[in-house]
Formats: structure tokens, C-alpha cells, sequence
């Protein structure tokens, strides 16, 4: 009986023993997780998200220019300059074009053939037949800013301007009416009168406008078209 008594301690002692290692090495392993989680967040809150790189204004091929050329606008005064500004009618279509406080102005009157020279500028309305042959010539000064550079002249029979592949083009004047500029002002412009004009657009978006950097004012007969 004692015996028995003995052996069933032993066993109770035992298996307390193996109980209590068991709850300590959980317990351990609680901690050891509880810590890492702790440690993550703590490492996790030092770390500030990178920042998102700005993004500015397109600068590509695409994007609007502020300043570009336009060809050149050939039509009638609609109405007198008001506030800085020409309507020029082109068919049944009125442009407004800005005028600049360094807009050059310039009135056409009547002139010879003789005064086609070497190293002027002119202006020529091509007839219908042929876009070698002019109907009328306007002579301008070197300086213009608008008009072809004449290289050469066979004087009331043709004209040579010169092209950009540098062979020249010649063109027929024989018997054509011939208009000579000479410096004009705003008071000058008046509804009706033929026009062409030499400008450039500037801006962008709503605020894009066109910029007179040359104004060929042409009595109301002129075959300019």
C-alpha cells in the first residue's frame, strides 16, 4: 500500500513538473511574438512615404508655343482701328489683328516699273493664268519686314526673286500696274482699303492673339486678293 502511494506522488510530482515547462516555454513564445509585432510597428512609423515627384507644365512637342509665325493675311479694312485693333475681312470671315506699339505701317501709292529695283522687296498678286505672271507689284524698302528680296531685273519685262533653293524665280511684269510703299500711320486705315498683313501669333490658350508686324495698306482698287 505504500508502495502504490509512492509511485502515485512521483507521477503527480512528474507530470506537474512537465506542466509548468510547458505553460513557461508558451509563454515565452507569446512574449517573443508580442515583441516582434511591437518592434514592426514602431519601425513602420519611422519610415515616412516617399513624396510623389511634382509634376509641371508640359514642355514637349505638344505642348502650346507662346510665339509662332503665320502666313500672310491679304484681304479689306472692315472697320477703322478701335482700341489697338484691325478687322481685317478675308471672304466673309473677320480677323482681328492687334496692332504694337513697334507696328510698322506702310501706304502704297502709285509708282513706274522703274522702281523695281536690286535689293528692294516686293509683293506681286499672280494672275489666274499662270503664278509666274503678275497682275500688280508692290515695291517695298530693304528693310521691310514683309516681301521677296529682287536679285535681278529686266526693267518693264520681268523680275527675279529670290527662292530658297537659290536659283531664283522670275517673274513676268510687262505691262502691270506698279505701287511703291512709303511710311504710313493709323490714321491712315481706312474701312474698305485693301490690306496685307504680316503678323505673328503670341500667347496662349484664351489669351493667344495675333500681332501685326507689318500692315501694306493698298488703295480700294487694288487686284490684290
Amino acid at each position: 500500500m505504500a508502495s502504490l502511494k509512492r509511485i502515485m506522488q512521483s507521477a503527480l510530482e512528474d507530470r506537474s513538473v512537465r506542466f509548468l515547462l510547458s505553460t513557461i516555454a508558451l509563454a515565452v513564445a507569446v512574449s517573443l511574438l508580442a515583441g516582434f509585432a511591437i518592434g514592426y510597428r514602431v519601425e513602420q512609423s519611422r519610415i515616412k512615404p516617399a513624396k510623389k515627384a511634382a509634376v509641371g507644365p508640359s514642355k514637349g512637342a505638344g505642348a502650346a508655343k507662346p510665339f509662332t509665325s503665320a502666313p500672310d493675311l491679304t484681304g479689306a479694312v472692315y472697320q477703322s482701328v478701335k482700341k489697338g485693333v484691325l478687322v481685317v475681312l478675308k471672304g466673309k470671315k473677320g480677323y482681328p489683328i492687334s496692332l504694337g506699339r513697334n507696328t510698322r505701317i506702310a501706304l502704297a501709292k502709285s509708282a513706274h516699273a522703274s522702281n523695281i529695283t536690286v535689293g528692294s522687296r516686293v509683293l506681286f498678286q499672280p494672275s489666274s493664268a499662270s503664278s509666274t505672271t503678275a497682275t500688280e507689284v508692290v515695291v517695298l524698302p530693304a528693310a521691310a519686314l514683309i516681301g521677296v528680296p529682287v536679285t535681278k531685273v529686266v526693267a518693264g519685262t520681268s523680275m527675279t526673286l529670290k527662292s530658297l533653293n537659290g536659283a531664283g524665280l522670275v517673274i513676268t511684269t510687262t505691262g502691270v500696274p506698279v505701287l511703291q510703299t512709303g511710311p504710313g500711320g493709323v490714321s491712315d486705315i481706312v474701312k474698305g482699303d485693301r490690306v496685307v498683313v504680316r503678323y505673328v501669333r503670341v500667347g496662349t490658350g484664351t489669351k493667344r492673339r495675333a500681332v501685326a508686324l507689318e500692315i501694306v495698306l493698298l488703295p480700294k482698287t487694288s487686284k490684290f486678293r
